[in-house]
């Protein structure tokens, strides 16, 4: 897991335990991706980014360009995150809190890197031994990673299933060393 991605974790934990308990997960859905949208613009990002642009004006800055699209909470959120350093997670946060929210309903977000396109057949054969593995309905973001040279790497949550051509002679390479 990504070091961003496990920064980002605990923030999406707590707005996904906060927004179930309220029975208000549509609205921190829209919430947080209106809000990483705009931490991931541009022109704020720069600004997130400036070591020169103090806390304090930073959440007013931030808050002022939501206003209208989050709610009490949620500004306690940007401050939050501002406050330590984190409000570039925005994206993140709101990444892992869509996954908790499919995972919550019985569907997985996986990805599947493969060296080349992949057919829609391929990716239903692997959807479907992948929901029989996991009992869960699963669903795919595809990525083309040509250094794989074929084959292809599944990952699911913190479970990566390595079939590549690349990691076989990793495998291989590390065999022979010992």
């Amino acid at each position: 897991m990504s070091e961003v991605k496990t920064m980002a974790r605990p923030y999406a934990v707590a707005v996904w335990k906060h927004a179930k308990g309220q029975d208000r997960q549509d609205l921190w859905s829209e919430m947080l991706e209106f809000m990483a949208r705009v931490v991931a613009d541009d022109a704020m990002s720069a600004i997130v980014g400036d070591p020169r642009i103090d806390a304090d004006t930073l959440s007013r800055l931030m808050l002022e360009v939501c206003d209208g699209h989050i709610d009490d909470v949620a500004g306690a959120l940007v401050r939050l995150l501002v406050e330590n350093g984190r409000l570039s997670l925005m994206p993140e946060v709101a990444g892992i809190y869509k996954e908790l929210r499919a995972e919550s309903g019985g569907v997985i977000s996986a990805g599947l890197t493969t060296a080349y396109l992949v057919s829609a057949e391929f990716e239903q054969a692997i959807a479907a031994a992948m929901q029989r593995r996991l009992h869960r309905e699963v669903t795919f973001a595809t990525e083309i990673d040509k250094s794989l040279l074929g084959g292809a790497i599944i990952r699911v949550g913190d479970m990566v299933i390595d079939a590549s051509v690349r990691g076989q002679i990793e495998a291989l390479a590390a065999d022979l060393r010992t």
